[in-house]
């Protein structure tokens, strides 16, 4: 192999390596002096013009201004992000609260279907051994916050080699997520299971108490004869602790505190939604300085990969050499 050809393609990359990251690199030779002399003129006691020389500090005496540039980024967007942390743990405090009622409620839901209140269970009078549910058991979910991020331009763990950091994930919001994402959305009755809730028990106290009735539409059959035993009566209820108006009152007491700790959620949730619109205006800037970060990293590391793949490119042409 010719020597000569050999140095020269080796030139042209060692050229290459010195070309490369220039961007980031400064940009003249000129130093950069400490100081910086400031001129004060004016006129003195006897009304001659004199000047004075301040002598200052000069905010631009490093000559890695660049880095300088790229680190007051990455600074902003951390301080952004930390603002929005604290508002967002506000918000999972807000639904922390309201799951806490929730909870509430299904333990209370939990204790009237167990007693057995009305709307409840009832047995056909016509057909021995039929009987029937005549309310409505809810799934009850949780509420949380949805949060939309970049996760490769922002993280928690950024990718800086990826070629569009514009992969967007809805995740749900968590104490690591905190301060993350370009928009908050709430899911009101979105989040995992509390358990069954009941929101139809009835208010009135004879509703609860044994009697016989009629129902449309049950089953097969268009008019069946159905006995309400009454609350705390087995085997409808597994409760038998109060039977009669105690029981009717019992139940009632239960429908109103449900009542309440609905109310106190509504409450609770005007006073979290009131956060997000303000929130979402400063994540979308947190997000710009994200942008501007991973962009100054991501072209950080396309340098470092070209002047890898030169070194290697190098040293097979000394192999060959």
């Amino acid at each position: 192999m010719a020597e000569g050809a050999a140095k020269s393609a080796i030139e042209i990359l060692q050229r290459e390596q010195t070309q490369i990251g220039l961007a980031t690199a400064p940009q003249t030779n000129v130093s950069i002096s400490p100081t910086i002399t400031k001129i004060n003129a004016y006129q003195n006691e006897s009304g001659q013009w004199v000047k004075d020389e301040i002598i200052e500090e000069n905010p631009a005496k490093d000559e890695n201004v660049v880095n300088e540039t790229y680190e007051q980024i990455k600074q902003d967007a951390i301080v952004l992000r930390e603002f929005c942390a604290t508002v967002d743990n506000r918000i999972l405090e807000f639904n922390a609260q309201i799951n806490t009622l929730k909870d509430q409620i299904v333990t209370l839901s939990t204790e009237a279907i167990n007693r057995n209140c009305w709307p409840g269970i009832a047995k056909s009078t016509l057909n021995t051994g039929i009987t029937s549910f005549f309310g409505v058991n809810t799934n009850y979910l949780y509420d949380k916050e949805n949060i939309t991020r970049y996760v490769d331009m922002e993280g928690p763990s950024p990718n800086y080699g990826v070629l569009n950091p514009f992969t967007s994930t809805t995740s749900t919001l968590s104490s690591t997520l905190v301060g993350y994402g370009y928009t908050n959305t709430k899911s009101d009755d979105g989040g995992t299971s509390a358990g069954t809730a009941r929101f139809d028990i009835s208010t009135t106290q004879s509703d609860h108490l044994s009697r016989t009735f009629n129902a449309t539409g049950i089953g097969t059959i268009a008019t069946w004869n159905w006995t309400y035993d009454g609350v705390g009566v087995s085997p409808g209820a597994t409760n038998t602790s109060l039977t009669g108006t105690a029981g009717a009152d019992r139940c009632i007491a239960i429908a109103n505190s449900i009542t309440s700790l609905q109310s106190q959620i509504v409450t609770i949730r005007a006073q979290r939604d009131a956060l997000r619109s303000d929130l979402n205006v400063i994540k979308t800037k947190k997000t710009e300085k994200d942008l501007q970060n991973w962009g100054i990293n991501n072209h950080k590391r396309q340098v470092n990969d070209r002047r890898t793949a030169n070194n290697s490119i190098i040293a097979a042409i000394q192999n060959l050499s």
